[in-house]
């Protein structure tokens, strides 16, 4: 990134943790690096903090808050050349694959891509200052259509204008290009979203707030237990089959197997024949950022560059 795209305010060192990723040279040599992240968040959420993968255009984060599920946050930065597409391509195809583990996703950072007023399908409605739709931000809401992400930008809090995110220093122009996609299950964990006031870039940080008072915990689920004594078995076999009488053959096939679970449960409740099962609980790590990030980049060195013995 140029200088006038990178900044480093030593003040969000003292409020926030941060995890840096230098930019990348080109293969050829030529143009200058690009690619670079500094990513930061509140202390106290270190501890929830994995990252997963560093790509040239983005970094995978997973953040497990207690009693919820994990979140695949990416953060993104798609230079504005003619790699724009193969970039964006290559970064939501790996969260694709991801998307089979995470079903709650976040994509947040600087697209270089353009949406006006344009939100995914069934997205909610949102405000922006800039009014341009591009080649680009359509590109981009195919694939968050296709992982089906909404735009926060200009919808949430703290932001309901839409407000610019990039101001160009060699024309003077304006845009909202740093974005961020959401999965609509973390609609209620946004508490805010914010685009900051700071003046050491042409690009405005952007504050997302997570609402720990909104995290609904998972419910307790019930299952079945095989039954202890003969009582309980013929208590059982009895109940079953009067909720059975209730069901309508007729059904549709996926009607019909749903009525079924569900006579079975509520037989084996009427009989004391079920159990509780506790959500699991994803337990915080005991490592910080510095050390997950230590060990990335320990572990893609170059062969040979710790020398013999390393």
């Amino acid at each position: 990134m140029s200088k006038d795209e990178s900044w480093h305010n030593p003040m969000l060192k003292t409020q926030y943790e941060l995890l840096t990723f230098p930019a990348v040279s080109n293969s050829s040599g030529a143009g200058r690096p690009s690619g670079g992240f500094i990513i930061g968040w509140c202390r106290e959420l270190t501890q929830f903090i994995k990252v997963l993968k560093h790509l040239r255009s983005a970094v995978f984060i997973e953040l497990s808050l207690p009693n919820n599920k994990p979140i695949l946050i990416t953060f993104i930065y798609f230079s504005p050349d003619r790699d724009f597409r193969r970039r964006l391509d290559e970064v939501f195809r790996e969260i694709h694959g991801f998307s089979h583990h995470y079903k709650d996703l976040m994509v947040l950072g600087d697209a270089n891509a353009r949406l006006g007023q344009l939100n995914a399908a069934l997205g909610k409605r949102r405000q922006s200052k800039d009014s341009t739709a591009n080649d680009k931000g359509k590109v981009l809401l195919s694939w968050a259509n296709e992982l089906g992400l909404q735009v926060a930008n200009g919808a949430f809090n703290g932001d309901r204008a839409g407000e610019i995110t990039y101001i160009s220093s060699s024309n003077h122009g304006s845009s909202v290009i740093d974005l961020l996609l959401y999965s609509l299950s973390l609609a209620s964990l946004i508490c805010s979203f914010r685009v900051l006031d700071l003046v050491q870039s042409s690009h405005f940080p952007i504050l997302v707030t997570i609402n720990e008072d909104n995290q609904v915990s998972p419910p307790t689920r019930e299952i079945i237990r095989v039954p202890v004594t003969k009582k309980e078995l013929n208590e059982l076999k009895s109940n079953i089959d009067k909720k059975f009488l209730t069901i309508l053959p007729e059904s549709d096939p996926d009607t019909l197997a749903s009525n079924i679970r569900d006579a079975i449960l509520t037989a084996a409740k009427d009989s004391g024949c079920t159990k509780s099962v506790k959500p699991r609980i994803h337990k915080a790590r005991w490592f910080d950022s510095e050390c997950v990030t230590a060990k990335y980049l320990m572990k893609n060195l170059p062969y040979g560059t710790l020398g013999p013995e390393g």
